[in-house]
């Protein structure tokens, strides 16, 4: 049962059901090429599922959702319902129709930008964005994507944990 519900945000769901997902490109200082991350949050937690990829190996929507993002809720016996996502083109092709249907899933797309939105994975990204592609706080120039994406999970490790904490 795959169904997609166009509503304005935010909608009233049981947190505990959904999810948020987004994805986000940057140009982080001392790496070469652009990055891709993948973003995950749950409602109910505020934690967060991330992948970081080089811009030009970045990988779909549907993969991330697929093979990051349920793998891992289905070990914690977590039961995802609601996915909300915006109106853009990779949460609207028939991979990722086919990724919801697979789990039962139910798409909500809404605008999720702006501050009414209240979009983690935006939150996320900002922070993200502060810490790692901040020129006042970038690494030395010449940097590896591997380095760059052992601090990222380092990062996100943390960050999960302050969110677990409150």
């Amino acid at each position: 049962m795959n169904v997609a519900i166009n509503l304005p945000a935010p909608v009233s769901i049981d947190k505990r059901y959904l999810g948020f997902q987004d994805q986000f490109s940057f140009d982080v200082p001392g790496i070469k090429s652009s990055v891709h991350m993948h973003v995950f949050a749950s409602a109910w937690t505020g934690e967060v599922r991330a992948v970081l990829q080089k811009a030009s190996k970045k990988k779909s929507s549907s993969w991330f959702l697929s093979h990051v993002v349920l793998p891992d809720y289905r070990t914690r016996n977590i039961r995802l319902g609601v996915v909300q996502t915006d109106f853009s083109k990779p949460y609207s092709n028939s991979d990722y129709a086919l990724a919801l249907f697979d789990d039962e899933l139910v798409q909500i797309r809404s605008e999720m930008t702006g501050p009414e939105a209240r979009n983690p994975c935006e939150k996320f990204a900002r922070l993200f964005y502060r810490n790692f592609c901040d020129t006042a706080k970038a690494q030395a120039t010449g940097r590896k994507f591997s380095d760059l994406r052992h601090d990222f999970i380092v990062w996100t490790n943390r960050y999960n944990a302050a969110q677990r904490s409150h």
